[in-house]
């Protein structure tokens, strides 16, 4: 059967039928390509490792300013602004010694802030006027320090196949994006005869945006973590569930590292109602979204069958 010959409905149901079982096949595609797929079992990662597999960036920053704060190294003002509140303590982890270096530079006084300074030299003097007038930094500025030392968190969990790299993710987006737009050739094609012919195509120009908003729900840059991932992070959650329970109810009697673990794993809506919930408040305010670039579940869902609901008269019908 040549589907340039058939009427316009017959072709319009065609296409609908088509377009539904593309996005099936898209989505299956999509799926098997996020590998490894195995079960990785009991993994040891530590809450940084945890947290960005859990939410990427954003998340591990997070969990280790919530963790040095609790230690009473930082201190949240009123204005939200994390200032330096101790010399230069035993901090192990790089995350967290570049949040600490952050803090520490932009609070007059503490031993960070002077050893920045003098490394600064005369000509950042205006600059430094500025941070004293305003001491501490921002929760932005603070995630922005912990970057770098992230992407080595980044690369472990990369080698461990946990998350998936930047060609990977290209072929995630890019092949269930393709599948979907042969459905679109068609149609276009039906189009542009339809046009030729001087028959109604409005039904058919409707499905076309359709197949075009699908393709571009299979290109958002999709969640970076492979099938092996997902399984480690629901068995972290599970076999963490009794610490939601202990943040939640308590969150100021955690350990710095089961806190952290606590925030990478749940976000840091375990904090509320805790002596850190202003903290939580100036990490996620409200009216903001907690994903971190493509770290949400960027996959499509819906069939996104449709059809024409009638038919329409003259022997062009509405399919062109």
């Amino acid at each position: 059967m040549n589907p340039f010959d058939i009427s316009g409905p017959d072709f319009l149901r065609l296409y609908a039928v088509l377009l539904a079982v593309l996005v099936v096949v898209a989505g299956v595609v999509r799926h098997s390509l996020r590998t490894p797929a195995d079960d990785p079992g009991r993994l040891q990662l530590d809450p940084y490792q945890t947290a960005f597999l859990g939410g990427g960036y954003q998340a591990a920053a997070e969990a280790a300013i919530v963790s040095v704060t609790a230690r009473g190294v930082l201190n949240l003002d009123p204005g939200w602004r994390l200032q330096a509140v101790a010399e230069q303590p035993m901090l192990l982890h790089p995350v967290e010694q570049a949040i600490f270096a952050a803090a520490a530079a932009g609070t007059p006084g503490s031993a960070g802030a002077s050893q920045s300074g003098s490394a600064r030299g005369p000509t950042r003097r205006g600059s430094q006027a500025r941070d004293q007038a305003v001491p501490g930094a921002t929760v932005q500025t603070l995630e922005a320090a912990a970057r770098p030392a992230l992407v080595e968190v980044e690369r472990e969990l990369r080698r461990m196949g946990l998350v998936m790299g930047p060609a990977q993710i290209g072929n995630v987006r890019a092949v269930p994006t393709l599948i979907m737009l042969a459905a679109a050739v068609l149609g276009g094609v039906r189009l542009a005869r339809g046009m030729i012919l001087g028959r109604p195509v409005g039904y058919l120009i409707g499905l076309l945006i359709v197949t075009v908003i699908l393709a571009l729900f299979f290109i958002w840059r999709p969640n970076p973590r492979t099938r092996r991932g997902q399984h480690a992070l629901q068995h972290l959650r599970q076999t963490n569930a009794a610490l939601r329970t202990s943040a939640v109810a308590a969150a100021a009697t955690l350990a710095g590292a089961d806190l952290a673990l606590a925030v990478g794993l749940w976000g840091p809506g375990v904090l509320s109602g805790s002596p850190l919930d202003s903290l939580r408040a100036a990490l996620r305010p409200a009216g903001t979204s907690g994903s971190d670039g493509g770290w949400g579940s960027g996959s499509c869902g819906s069939s996104g069958g449709s059809s024409c609901g009638g038919g329409c008269g003259g022997g062009g019908g509405c399919g062109g």
